[in-house]
């Protein structure tokens, strides 16, 4: 049985769940794929590669997942988002439409900041 009240709320915290969960796990496991657990160091003439220890090596790819599950969670979010003013049938306000665009903008400027940086740190 629901309770009175629960039924979009209710919904919109198990998609929010279930999206931090799958992002978490999809994410642990293209870390585990594109991770190296190995340092490479190169000063002057020497130059080699180090294997992290096993206690960091889990710790960036921790980090690693949870970055998925965040970017799963607030991608959830913004879908059920952009849902809910499809259903209304008044369509979008002004502000509504701005914030929405400020927010995709502001999105895909930190995704490739982040893809820049990533793509320094590991390669």
């Amino acid at each position: 049985m629901r309770e009175e009240g629960m039924g979009r709320m209710g919904t919109m915290e198990k998609k929010l769940l279930k999206g931090g969960i799958y992002g978490f796990i999809i994410g642990l496991l293209i870390a585990i794929l594109f991770v190296s657990d190995e340092f490479v160091y190169r000063s002057g003439a020497l130059a080699g590669a180090v294997q992290y220890p096993m206690r960091e090596y889990i710790v960036k790819l921790l980090r690693v997942a949870s970055g998925f599950s965040l970017a799963a969670v607030a991608g959830v979010w913004f879908h059920e988002w952009m849902r809910r003013d499809k259903q209304e049938q008044e369509g979008p306000s002004f502000w509504g439409g701005f914030l929405k665009s400020f927010l995709i903008v502001l999105g895909c400027i930190i995704v490739l900041l982040l893809a820049a940086s990533l793509w320094r740190k590991f390669v």
